[in-house]
């Protein structure tokens, strides 16, 4: 586990502890890579972990597209994954109350 602070019942604050890691690695614990997204929330920085986790080009005017929560359609979803199915997009948008588009929801009556 990267992370794992904790706060005990009658505590006003949550707790962690100090750790000594290695200097001779970059990111010993992981938590640059871990947090990059938090941390750097951009379509850019999505593209460059989203090309390296799934090891394929990623469309970043589609990923900006979503990043500007416009409505999600059929061209911008098929740039990320030509073959999702509609009504797997359209559920997982719905999840994170992503704005659809009408050519989407047509594909699935």
């Amino acid at each position: 586990m990267t992370v794992c602070p904790w706060r005990e019942e009658d505590a006003r604050f949550w707790a962690g502890d100090r750790i000594t890691f290695p200097e001779e690695h970059p990111d010993p614990d992981g938590s640059d890579w871990l947090f990059h997204l938090v941390l750097a929330p951009t379509p850019g920085a999505f593209r460059t972990f989203a090309e390296d986790y799934y090891e394929t080009s990623v469309n970043i005017e589609a990923v900006r597209h979503i990043y500007d929560l416009r409505p999600l359609d059929r061209p911008h979803t098929a740039a990320l994954n030509p073959s999702a199915p509609a009504e797997s997009v359209i559920a997982a948008a719905r999840t994170i109350d992503c704005p659809l588009a009408g050519d989407l929801l047509s594909e699935v009556g």
